[in-house]
């Protein structure tokens, strides 16, 4: 009997559990992805920074010869980027693509730590046509985010 509830208090827990939200090294991310992404970042956050990110001269130096060659400009969809987000460049949609459509110019956006108290995201970029990556922060002040690109490099 003692087992018995033992076991149906276990089961309850793990149910209760996995209704809250998860603590991983990226942030707490949500059991609805569509609403909440990386904790305190909504989609709204997540796409303003991907625009800001991807608007920044080291990256617009990359991103204009494919627009000037009418190559869709690409993203990889990770735990930041998500399928629901809507991101543009210059007015143009960009393409969200999975691991399995991939190209050499899929852009990947890494988000390396979220402090939410502060409102700041690290993030790393890579292109590999270009064997680019480039390292930032993203912060929101008064209510709009800004991005610093604090290093770069080309990797061979």
């Amino acid at each position: 009997m003692k087992n018995a509830i033992i076991a149906i208090l276990l089961i309850l827990f793990i149910q209760g559990c996995s209704n809250k939200q998860k603590k991983n090294k990226e942030g707490f991310f949500s059991a609805d992805k569509d609403k909440i992404v990386l904790g305190c970042l909504q989609s709204e956050d997540i796409e303003s920074i991907a625009e800001e990110i991807l608007n920044t001269p080291k990256l617009q130096i990359h991103v204009i010869p494919l627009k000037e060659r009418s190559i869709e400009i690409q993203l990889l969809k990770n735990d930041l980027i998500t399928q629901d987000l809507s991101i543009k460049v210059g007015g143009i949609p960009v393409v969200l693509n999975d691991s399995t459509n991939k190209t050499e110019h899929t852009f990947r956006i890494k988000a390396l730590n979220v402090n939410c108290e502060k409102q700041k995201l690290s993030f790393s970029v890579w292109y590999p046509f270009e064997h680019v990556v480039i390292r930032g922060e993203a912060i929101k002040k008064h209510k709009k985010w800004s991005v610093q690109i604090t290093g770069s490099g080309v990797i061979d």
